[in-house]
């Protein structure tokens, strides 16, 4: 059977919003709507992605994007029309692990080959008959990414830059086609594309596809082990061969513009562990069924207070992400469910970022065992993230909580609502508005003068806040002239198409909660 194909719908329903963001976010009207009415689009423009920065472990961020809908629709529409050139050149090379793949049942339009989790197989596979090791990864790979690097991928640099004197400047290319698409998103700019929409995966794969044939042509039979997306890790025999390989990786990514991270490049003498010391002692802690009650509530003290304490040695790595994740399938004592909150709550309070998956675990739990999230803790630790988080503008963190309070029905003190109200992040703001809506907010309490000042600017459907200006105005939280005002999203307008669903704001076990997708290494390869 041949391999999927990107298809349009997918990319649109399931590819668009990044899947970080709460469930209200959804994109399926968009889906539905735009193939049958992108025709009577209007010329090109250049617009801006709305930006979110998304939590990570240790207190690291990272800048997700939200393209314009019209220019998202216009290269997701290139993508899918040409997928056949595309995985061509995307899968003839194996040492992509990361390579863009099309699952049926995948929550993601399209995903990388394998998944994350299976990168420890991976590793006892390609690290056969080594010694060495060479880790390294690509510095600000995705901000950095080079648009022009596109065609020079596809069709070669030589090709792709002769192009450029002819008369129509090689707009015939499909290279240059995906350029000009990603830099009107991108207000006109060539470094960078938007983190969090699944074309991106594509384009990333396109551009190193291309990296990772010209290494392996410069260091025939040399290349052993994998990347996965713009992480490397590749296996020797000898510490001459890994020296030379390395220097060779930075010679060929400096042909696309791109340079290593000085941070995480080195070679290293093997054996070296397959994966984290705690997700082996994580994933081997004993907790006793809900039969042996005090026995359960023990051991799960016991498995955070590991967790705890592996979180602070590793503060970078998903600890607490994967300790709650260990906890969610467990069938809870009722005399266990407030220590089993509590531990919940308490990963959350430590590590922010591992929120949207403490809210599906204490949500699924909940339901498979009939005990009631208790609402005071909950609110308390909301109340806490908003207030921390708020001020510096992470609006992940704020925006989980936000959902959370929604969701469960919390209250939140004219303290912390103040503090959204002075935050700049259309998925917050879009949040909060709902929330007021529902009265879970003191009338007035939230400052929205700036919000109402972006979405009524002229220009809001082009520039960064077009999602605040678009869905406020259509819920009529605010208004935005610019809606009448542009064809495209006058239309979308009259046929009911909506970028938020407040019917999501329920408790639920979000997409975001997930582990990463990707597809499945087969059992006869390692």
């Amino acid at each position: 059977m041949p391999p999927r194909a990107a298809t349009l719908s997918e990319l649109l329903k399931k590819g668009y919003f990044p899947r970080e963001l709460p469930p209200p976010f959804q994109t399926a009207s968009f889906a539905a709507y735009a193939p049958a009415h992108a025709g009577t689009w209007g010329k090109a423009k250049w617009t801006r992605c709305v930006r979110h920065n998304l939590a990570r472990p240790g207190g690291l961020r990272r800048p997700l994007g939200i393209p314009n809908p019209i220019s998202y629709y216009r290269l997701a529409e290139l993508i899918v029309s040409n997928w056949a050139s595309i995985r061509a050149l995307t899968w003839t090379h194996r040492l992509s692990a990361s390579r863009p793949y099309v699952m049926m049942t995948s929550p993601r339009a399209v995903v990388p080959r394998y998944r994350y989790a299976e990168l420890p197989r991976l590793r006892a596979l390609r690290r056969r008959a080594a010694r060495y090791l060479v880790r390294t990864d690509i510095s600000q790979f995705y901000p950095t990414l080079y648009t022009h690097a596109i065609p020079w991928a596809l069709h070669g640099k030589q090709q792709a830059k002769a192009a450029l004197a002819a008369k129509n400047k090689g707009s015939h290319l499909l290279g240059n086609k995906i350029d000009k698409a990603l830099s009107n998103m991108n207000d006109g700019q060539t470094h960078g594309v938007p983190i969090g929409p699944d074309t991106s995966l594509v384009v990333a794969e396109i551009v190193l596809a291309a990296a990772d044939n010209l290494l392996e042509t410069r260091c025939k039979g040399l290349v052993r082990g994998f990347r996965y997306v713009d992480d490397y890790e590749l296996s020797f025999a000898t510490l001459r061969d890994a020296e030379q390989v390395l220097a060779d990786i930075q010679g060929v990514l400096s042909e696309y513009e791109l340079a290593l991270n000085p941070r995480k490049t080195g070679v290293q003498e093997l054996p070296q562990a397959l994966d984290g010391r705690w997700a082996s002692d994580l994933s081997r802690f004993k907790i006793r069924d809900s039969g042996h009650s005090i026995a359960q509530r023990n051991d799960l003290v016991g498995l955070f207070s590991l967790a705890f304490e592996a979180a602070a040695a590793a503060p970078e790595d998903s600890v607490l992400r994967y300790a709650v994740a260990r906890v969610q399938s467990l069938d809870v004592s009722a005399r266990a469910w407030r220590t089993f909150q509590n531990c919940l709550l308490g990963a959350a309070s430590a590590d922010s970022s591992t929120l949207p998956t403490v809210l599906g675990t204490l949500y699924k739990v909940s339901a498979a065992t009939g005990d009631a999230v208790s609402k005071a803790p909950l609110a308390e630790v909301c109340e806490s993230v908003v207030l921390r988080h708020a001020p510096r503008g992470q609006g992940s963190e704020v925006a989980w909580a936000l959902w959370a309070a929604c969701a469960w029905k919390l209250a939140l003190s004219v303290d912390a609502i103040k503090a959204v109200g002075a935050m700049d992040d259309d998925v917050v703001s879009l949040l909060a508005l709902y929330a007021e809506s529902q009265g879970l907010f003191a009338a007035g309490g939230i400052d929205k003068t700036r919000w109402s000042a972006l979405a009524s600017d002229v220009r809001a459907l082009e520039s960064e806040h077009w999602l605040l200006a678009y869905e406020a105005n259509r819920q009529g939280w605010l208004p935005a002239p610019a809606v009448a005002a542009e064809p495209e999203f006058a239309a979308m307008h009259a046929a009911g198409v909506s970028f938020f669903d407040g019917a999501a704001c329920t408790p639920q076990y979000p997409a975001a909660a997930l582990a990463l997708p990707g597809g499945q290494l087969p059992d006869y390869y390692a």
